[in-house]
């Protein structure tokens, strides 16, 4: 990635016991193309799991090249996870995806870029 940045994109992951779904998800992020011109972070906001959650975010984490905020939010539904990341976050670009997906490689590129598009018609 570039160190310097036009756009920056928060990816808000909303999670509750995912432990089977999130690596699916977390490496999809991973394998994300053309986002070099974006500084994307990625934020697990958690319902206090009671599976292993959250060492499934911290190992990706740890080997990412992308900055991963985890935020544990003791009793917390999907709404509140999702305010919890508004609260903390400045960004251009606000994307929240459930943790039993999976995304196309370009998901990420393709939706900034038809963000900006748009907003300059």
């Amino acid at each position: 990635m570039s160190d310097t940045f036009q756009i920056k994109a928060i990816i808000c992951i909303p999670t509750f016991n995912e432990e089977k779904h999130l690596p699916f998800l977390l490496e999809s992020i991973e394998n994300q193309k053309n986002i070099d011109d974006y500084e994307v972070n990625v934020f697990i906001s958690d319902s206090n799991s009671t599976d292993r959650t959250i060492e499934v975010a911290e190992s990706f984490s740890s080997k990412s090249n992308f900055r991963y905020e985890i935020l544990v939010n003791k009793g917390a539904n999907k709404s509140v996870n999702i305010n919890k990341v508004l609260e903390i976050i400045e960004s251009d670009v606000f994307i929240v995806i459930d943790a039993h997906c999976e995304l196309d490689s370009y998901y990420v590129s393709n939706g900034i870029k038809s963000l900006i598009d748009n907003q300059n018609t």
